[in-house]
């Protein structure tokens, strides 16, 4: 109930924001904002259309009544305007384990839409030291269909993003830790019941961390992920390999030796080659900013642009238009009404702001409690869908917000 409370409390700060009462009023507006929750506390993780129209979302659930810290996979199912059709918690067993050696948690870090059903990746906990690549797949209803536990010995396997092949089997991308061997990225193809096909370990000994999301063409995989070569120096990194190899087309790093911190968060393709968006302390102020590279398909870096003031302001997903153009998502200090809001940016496809009438050449989203922002995507009507996590009193829930093409609500 004091969770409901804040919610309400929080919902109408927000309406006081917009333009009217039905910009975000239950129902099948244009545009709005929605809230996911219960009790426990959720980190939104990942979105897709779904093949209705509507929407599946993921985060990480995690209960804190007890001693005992329950981690669970949550996922929810709504129509094109965000009402909810059904939502699930994996797994699905209630109850509270009677010590934490018997309780194996699962975390969902990326999530596929298929035309039957929905395959989730993740990690699966056993205890602090020791954890297992997880994958799941359910039917459109949420059923639990099968589910996939992938490890390497003498370290931690953790899921990060999982894609479909042209063939209609799937490629995992995770990263390793706690393993004396110097390869700390895992890449996996798999076929529809979860067989690994084939696995690779890439790694040049410097701790790393893979992007959200990756491509898969036809002979080559992208991705992106951020390398810490020394205490205060972190690169983007960007690869792109051919499927089942260790040989690489290109292996490129962004910042090297440069004593500065550039993060990789998200990678997409475009027209001149790949977007990437992270987070850069390369700046006046020393502070953190949202930041912005293109590089061409031969991995050669085309331009870079940051964004953001005076606080610290991150970028965590990127995307490209039906209409070329580039879409950034993040959390912003430097603006807005909280301390911390979500960061909408676009741009065209040479970096240049196109919301230039707002500070920080872009759209904040917010209230009184603090506002991350995780993934965006477009809509069928060209607007934008920003997923994000809402603090409220300590208590995370997941918060969605349909904008128009203008990122207005």
């Amino acid at each position: 109930m004091k969770k409901f409370i804040y919610i309400l409390i929080f919902f109408n700060v927000y309406l006081a924001g917009c333009n009217t009462e039905a910009d975000v009023a239950p129902g099948e507006s244009g545009t709005f904002v929605k809230f996911f929750g219960n009790i426990n506390s959720d980190v939104a993780e990942d979105m897709k259309t779904t093949t209705d129209g509507g929407f599946i979302f993921l985060s990480s659930n995690r209960t804190e009544l007890t001693e005992i810290e329950i981690d669970k996979i949550h996922l929810v199912k709504t129509d094109a305007f965000g009402n909810i059709e059904w939502e699930r918690l994996y797994p699905e067993e209630e109850g509270i384990p009677a010590s934490e050696e018997e309780s194996i948690n699962l975390t969902g870090r990326s999530l596929l839409a298929l035309e039957d059903g929905y395959i989730v990746v993740g990690d699966s906990i056993y205890d602090e030291e020791s954890s297992n690549l997880y994958i799941m797949r359910t039917a459109l209803d949420g059923n639990l269909l099968n589910e996939a536990s992938l490890s390497i010995p003498g370290g931690n396997l953790k899921g990060r993003v999982i894609e479909l092949t042209q063939e209609g089997g799937f490629i995992v991308l995770g990263q390793i830790e706690n393993s004396a061997a110097p390869e700390n990225m895992y890449l996996a193809m798999l076929n529809a019941n979860l067989d690994v096909i084939w696995e690779q370990q890439y790694g040049i000994g410097d701790e790393a961390n893979v992007s959200r999301s990756f491509h898969v063409g036809e002979q080559e995989i992208t991705w992106a992920g951020t390398t810490i070569r020394n205490p205060g120096e972190q690169d983007i990194r960007f690869i792109s390999t051919p499927f089942d190899s260790k040989n690489t087309f290109f292996d490129e790093s962004v910042g090297l030796n440069n004593g500065r911190n550039d993060i990789g968060a998200d990678i997409k393709r475009c027209p001149t080659g790949y977007v990437i968006v992270g987070t850069t302390n390369d700046t006046e102020n020393g502070d953190n900013d949202m930041f912005l590279i293109s590089i061409s398909t031969a991995g050669n870096v085309l331009w870079s642009e940051t964004f953001g003031g005076s606080g610290n302001d991150t970028g965590e997903s990127v995307m490209v238009t039906s209409r070329n153009e580039i879409v950034a998502l993040g959390t912003t200090e430097s603006f807005g009404n909280g301390e911390r809001d979500m960061y909408l940016v676009k741009t065209d496809l040479s970096g240049n702001a196109i919301w230039t009438d707002t500070p920080g050449e872009g759209r904040t989203f917010g209230g009184v409690n603090d506002e991350a922002g995780s993934r965006v995507l477009e809509t069928a009507d060209n607007g934008y869908l920003l997923l994000g996590t809402e603090d409220f009193n300590d208590v995370g829930t997941m918060i969605l917000i349909k904008t128009d093409q203008d990122g207005n609500l």
